[in-house]
């Protein structure tokens, strides 16, 4: 018996779904229907008991290592989010409605929710507002559904190419915009105004790249009209870190803290291995207007930039020329920039 109710119960609710089950798959599962229901009780259990703790819902054993090391946890709480290692949420919420208490009113939404804000640090108030998210797939999807909602431009008329924006961090930094980190609970949240691009800091931590890794490869896997917000931040990052110099400058503005990996050289791999076989829509992009920006931003430098390189090498040559015809030693005028000295004949 598991909450008074039987262990033959949970399996007799798993089986009366084997047929939506196996359509949830998109190859054959080559386990015959004992196995097959045998795998998603016993799985789905673990998870099922582990929410529960996590939730409050159930008193842990105080010798249980999964629970008390923190080492273990993490371990834990990646292995639930890797695309691989997915549950139908259906068959999650039918063990989790057979083993909670009649009188909790919670749904499974929120003892998973629960356990990711302290695994990444999220708000919950900033997460309550996806904790009733309907039709999950599964784990993975439901987390990922709470960073869907960020808006996109919708710009179906722009014919915006996003490998037009080719400048690194350290690129970008020589034309003039600064980068400074911005104070938000979502690390999506990027903004670019008035030549300052603010990203909310992220640590790069286990949790957090398998997080971003699987939900990548969810996005690149599925339907081109889900949400893509997660390869639109993979693509930006990207191109903002080209080279370990750029990961340092991230690094020393606080804006990327690297816990996992170890060296800047791994981080760069890291978003060029998830972002040289993308594909997403960027007309349909949250960061559809900032790239727009960023590249209007960096032409109109560029092009200054230039002016002003023409008229220091003129003012240079000038320079020079005045210097040489009165036999003054050769050097440039100490301020380029403006016209050099009138000499008196």
């Amino acid at each position: 018996m598991i909450g008074g109710v039987h262990l033959n119960d949970y399996f007799k609710s798993v089986a009366c779904k084997e047929g939506e089950i196996r359509e949830c798959y998109s190859k054959p599962l080559e386990l015959g229907r004992s196995d097959l229901v045998e795998m998603m009780v016993l799985d789905g259990c673990f998870i099922i008991e582990w929410f529960h703790v996590m939730g409050s819902i159930l008193e842990p054993d105080k010798y249980d290592p999964i629970i008390y090391f923190p080492g273990i946890f993490r371990l834990v709480i990646t292995d639930f989010i890797q695309l691989e290692n997915q549950i139908p949420f259906f068959v999650l919420n039918i063990l989790y409605e057979l083993s909670k208490s009649p009188e909790d009113p919670r749904n499974l939404q929120t003892p998973v929710f629960d356990s990711y804000n302290k695994a990444f640090c999220w708000e919950e108030q900033v997460m309550r507002p996806y904790y009733d998210i309907p039709n999950s797939r599964h784990l993975l999807h439901l987390l990922h559904s709470s960073f869907a909602h960020f808006p996109t431009e919708s710009l179906e008329d722009v014919r915006y190419d996003y490998r037009r924006l080719n400048y690194s961090a350290k690129e970008l930094k020589l034309v003039g915009i600064k980068f400074k980190p911005r104070m938000s609970t979502r690390f999506l949240d990027i903004s670019f105004t008035n030549g300052v691009l603010k990203v909310p800091g992220i640590n790069l931590d286990d949790t957090m790249v398998a997080f971003l890794g699987n939900c990548f490869a969810f996005e690149q896997g599925g339907h081109m009209r889900m949400s893509q917000n997660i390869t639109c931040y993979v693509t930006l990052l990207g191109k903002l870190i080209s080279n370990s110099e750029d990961a340092a400058l991230l690094s020393e503005l606080q804006i990327m803290k690297d816990i996992y990996f170890g060296s800047n050289d791994a981080v760069v791999r890291f978003f060029w291995d998830m972002g040289r076989e993308m594909m997403f829509d960027i007309r349909r992009s949250y960061v559809t207007k900032l790239l727009l920006d960023m590249e209007e931003y960096t032409n109109d430098q560029w092009h200054l930039r230039l002016t002003r390189m023409k008229l220091l090498i003129v003012s240079s040559i000038r320079c020079y020329a005045a210097a040489g015809a009165h036999g003054r030693p050769n050097h440039i005028c100490g301020d380029c920039l403006l016209p050099p000295p009138e000499v008196n004949e």
